[in-house]
């Protein structure tokens, strides 16, 4: 192909759309290497490694482990840390250590067991600037997001990919997420509670779970949720500006048009009504439910000690058990 000389009124134009180009992206570069490292170096002094040790006795410790470690954020100046709940729930002792190696003790804050977010107060101020908080509201598919994670004390690692999905996810242990983000950027063992970033370094979402049987499929739980009930948090240690949802104490999984139940928390409400694992839930207060999602919204129609008719098969046998349902927060420490 020969070379071609624009000239006149062209170079005038070219040279106009792209001063308008640049403008327009100035936050974001155009190489997207570049924009990579400008959201890195943005947020990374205030990534933090979280060090948890729980009393291995109880049934968080049992479940989610004694010793745990997980990634968070500095959200403000006064230092709070956000983070994904399960890296930090039931700990008996917490620690967080930053970019510059200097580590301390830190406490929970609050904890929204809807969201799966917690927050988290250090003994003391650090002198890091805190990060800014940005919404998924605007995100659209194809669009660069960046994890930032611990690999312990002071080590950080970076990868990038992009926001694959937007959609419900629904966990095994009566959780359900309206709009999660997914990504298809790489995760470490240590990258729970970690931030996911824009090009433009600020913080869209909160890492939290793998599907591991589905490649590229990394959750992140959206900021934003964070940001509505991050006063109640802070002064009361939980949301109480809406009911808290019925919790039973299961672990669920979708099985041929029904639910099974496949594990059952010791001493749970679940357990106190009769319910065992590998009962199957065919309905609940007569309403038919054939999917985990399906089941957890009739659930969550109920109050809290509110009795609950739920249908199941048992072997061969159909049954209705009356469960009172409690209140997850009374667990958390458990």
């Amino acid at each position: 192909m020969t070379g071609k000389t624009v000239r006149g009124p062209q170079l005038v134009l070219a040279l106009l759309v792209g001063a308008a180009w640049l403008q327009a992206g100035r936050a974001v570069a155009a190489d997207p290497n570049e924009a990579v490292i400008r959201a890195v170096e943005q947020v990374l002094p205030a990534v933090v490694d979280i060090h948890v040790q729980a009393p291995p006795e109880t049934y968080l410790g049992r479940v989610l482990g004694a010793e745990r470690r997980g990634t968070g954020v500095v959200v403000d100046r006064e230092g709070h840390i956000l983070t994904a709940s399960h890296v930090v729930i039931g700990a008996g002792d917490l620690r967080v250590t930053y970019t510059d190696g200097t580590g301390q003790r830190a406490t929970i804050a609050g904890v929204d067991s809807d969201s799966g977010l917690a927050v988290l107060t250090p003994a003391r101020a650090p002198k890091v600037t805190p990060v800014e908080l940005g919404s998924s509201a605007g995100l659209r598919l194809g669009q660069l997001a960046v994890v930032i994670s611990s690999e312990g004390g002071k080590e950080r690692v970076v990868s990038a990919g992009i926001v694959g999905a937007l959609r419900p996810f629904v966990g095994y242990w009566e959780y359900l997420l309206e709009r999660a983000i997914q990504t298809d950027a790489a995760i470490n063992p240590g990258s729970s509670g970690g931030p996911l970033v824009d090009a433009r370094g600020r913080v869209i979402g909160v890492m939290s779970f793998s599907i591991r049987e589905a490649q590229g499929r990394n959750i992140a739980i959206p900021v934003e949720l964070y940001a509505a009930v991050r006063e109640e948090l802070l002064r009361h240690g939980r949301v109480l500006s809406r009911p808290p949802r019925p919790w039973l104490g299961i672990y669920a999984v979708d099985g041929r048009g029904a639910v099974m139940i496949a594990q059952v928390r010791p001493g749970g409400p679940a357990e106190r009504g009769g319910l065992e694992a590998r009962d199957q839930v065919l309905e609940v207060n007569g309403i038919r439910v054939s999917s985990m999602e399906e089941f957890y919204r009739e659930l969550w129609k109920g109050r809290v000690g509110g009795p609950m008719a739920i249908r199941i098969r048992r072997g061969q046998d159909i049954r209705t058990v009356t469960v009172r349902p409690g209140d997850r927060h009374d667990s958390l420490r458990d």
